[in-house]
């Protein structure tokens, strides 16, 4: 049996990957470190307690503030997941990088421990992140320890699967995407933008016009095919002040339709809109979309992304989060 290690900030927002983690083959054990130890160990007396969570585990509280202390703490212990959930916006950014950097190399004398990061894993204020995610991806690219957490991915794996909308940038016009959350955020277009990513499939965003407005950010620009001269014009809209996520789509012929994924708990499920008013839809947020679900319900995509990890097929990959 082996042990997980939840590494959280000063929201409440590693419990979940917690509670997963607890409920995973192999684990016994979950460590759970946050900003402050005194929250981090009323968090584990808590989970102990819920019923959610897996049977005859061992809670334990943990100081790993740094990521020489987290090897430190990996090379006494035997760790099959380290969580890296940190939602911090008073740290302004949280060393995602740094600590799966530590966790990779740490998993060349343990190759059976995983590491799974949240948005962002880039500093979006340190050019070099870029850099060293790419060399993480050289080194630990094929290896299957690492995985993302980013939810849009199975969504619209969902949305694939349908014909009607499978292909939908090709017969698209122009594509308007909208996503929100009332959630505090490290950078805006940092966390918010990497949901709006998966859903260019095999296009790319070309000469991006962005605008951070600080609650609020645009990005304006062209989404080409890699393997087409095939061109959509694109906007991006993320913002704190609603709770809407989804993208009107004008197609070269027929009337504009509404995309939206309706949130509920851990459930998510994908509505098409055919003839919805858009701003009314908009603004009514995710509470009231009401239209034709699309595909079966995306159920805790997080539990998905960590079982597969732990299953050696990381649904977003070092690679796929590159991209």
């Amino acid at each position: 049996m082996s042990t997980a290690i939840i590494i959280g900030g000063a929201k409440g927002f590693a419990k979940y990957h917690a509670t997963v983690a607890s409920n995973s083959h192999g684990i016994n054990t979950v460590y759970l470190s946050r900003r402050k130890f005194a929250n981090a160990r009323n968090d584990v007396e808590t989970l102990s307690r819920e019923p959610s969570v897996g049977e005859n585990i061992h809670w334990g509280a943990i100081e790993i503030d740094s990521p020489e202390r987290l090897v430190e703490v990996l090379e006494t212990k035997k760790t099959r997941l380290v969580c890296i959930a940190v939602r911090d916006p008073d740290r302004k950014f949280a060393p995602q990088i740094e600590y799966v950097e530590a966790v990779l190399e740490t998993s060349k004398k343990n190759p059976d421990l995983r590491v799974f990061a949240e948005k962002p894993i880039d500093n979006p204020h340190k050019d070099y992140s870029f850099d060293r995610l790419a060399l993480l991806n050289q080194k630990f690219g094929e290896s299957n320890r690492f995985g993302y957490g980013l939810p849009s991915v199975p969504i619209f794996g969902e949305m694939k699967r349908d014909t009607r909308f499978g292909d939908f940038l090709a017969g698209a016009e122009k594509v308007e995407f909208y996503w929100s959350s009332k959630r505090d955020t490290d950078d805006i277009i940092a966390d918010l933008g990497a949901h709006v990513a998966p859903f260019f499939d095999d296009f790319e965003l070309l000469q991006p016009d962005v605008k951070d407005y600080g609650n609020k950010a645009t990005i304006e620009g062209t989404l080409k095919q890699v393997s087409t001269p095939r061109e959509v014009e694109v906007g991006i809209i993320l913002e704190r002040e609603n709770d809407f996520r989804g993208f009107r789509v004008t197609p070269k012929k027929g009337k504009p339709y509404v995309i939206a994924v309706k949130v509920e708990g851990v459930n998510n499920t994908l509505h098409y809109l055919e003839n919805a008013p858009w701003i009314k839809t908009y603004l009514a947020g995710n509470k009231n979309v009401n239209g034709e679900p699309i595909g079966e319900t995306v159920v805790n995509p997080l539990e998905m992304n960590i079982r597969a990890l732990l299953e050696e097929k990381p649904i977003v990959g070092i690679g796929e989060t590159l991209q």
